[in-house]
């Protein structure tokens, strides 16, 4: 073929068909990877830089309980103590006419005035008197001490408080053989319901009504015998309730006029030197 050969346009469309056949004959070229970088030269990243996040929450599977499904909450540990497992006991009521004391409300609102102390000695000298429908009784010390659950010191010293406002001091008492009837006469100054007619024979002693007539009994006997020396614990208790009034202020002579007309004459000399040495010391 020359080069100086003329091709007809027929020629040419011809021969581009045939290399286009021949092109897409032939298969596609392989992909080739990159190539792996060199230890000194750092990777370029293709994607950018995912930032920083928190690791995704996994859920727990439920499980299989017997029980009700649990709130997901973990309950709140409770640190009281368990509650008592002993039956409470039911007090049954007393009949209608049990021994009882009725006390009027206008003696309550009186004694709300008084501290804790002095209320609960005010309250077992009104029992021992109107529990008895009286308006004196008769009462130690001792047994005031022993009653109110108070130290002797503390019982002389709240009836200083209440002496001449909720009750009265009258004189000490230490006739007859029977130490019980012993002590010190007080005399209310609070209100008391009236005696009520008696209907029955009195109870015993301690439960309310009359005194027994036993005590009336030996109290008329001790008058016509006399009167009978202290023990030495009275003494002592006697010494202590006079140390007090003096320390107080009264004067000796109205406190021998309280008490001396009821006592030997050798008891009171000794108290009253005792109370007078116990008071100097106190001064």
């Amino acid at each position: 073929m020359s080069a100086n050969k003329i091709y007809s346009f027929k020629d040419l469309m011809a021969a581009k068909r045939a290399q286009a056949e021949v092109q897409e004959s032939k298969p596609a070229p392989t992909q080739v990877p990159d190539p792996v970088p060199l230890p000194n030269s750092p990777p370029v990243p293709k994607n950018p830089p995912v930032p920083d996040s928190a690791p995704p929450q996994v859920s727990t599977p439920p499980q299989n309980t017997t029980g009700p499904q649990s709130s997901g909450r973990t309950p709140t540990v409770s640190r009281r103590p368990p509650p008592e497992t002993t039956p409470v006991v039911e007090i049954q009521p007393l009949p209608r006419d049990a021994p009882h004391l009725r006390v009027p409300y206008a003696v309550w609102e009186r004694l709300r005035e008084l501290k804790p102390g002095p209320r609960v000695v005010v309250e077992e000298i009104y029992r021992a008197a109107a529990g008895w429908h009286s308006d004196e009784c008769v009462i130690s010390i001792p047994k005031l001490s022993l009653h109110c659950k108070l130290d002797e010191k503390q019982v002389r010293k709240y009836l200083l408080e209440v002496d001449g406002k909720y009750v009265k001091r009258l004189a000490v008492v230490n006739e007859g053989t029977d130490v019980s009837v012993r002590g010190i006469r007080f005399k209310l100054l609070l209100p008391r319901l009236a005696t009520p007619p008696q209907k029955h024979t009195p109870p015993q002693s301690g439960t309310g009504g009359s005194p027994p007539p036993n005590k009336d009994k030996d109290l008329k006997e001790s008058y016509k015998k006399g009167v009978n020396r202290l023990t030495p614990e009275e003494i002592q208790s006697f010494t202590a309730t006079v140390a007090d009034l003096l320390g107080e202020g009264y004067p000796l002579e109205e406190v021998e006029t309280r008490f001396a007309p009821t006592m030997h004459p050798v008891d009171w000399a000794t108290i009253r030197s005792m109370a007078q040495a116990a008071s100097k010391r106190g001064k």
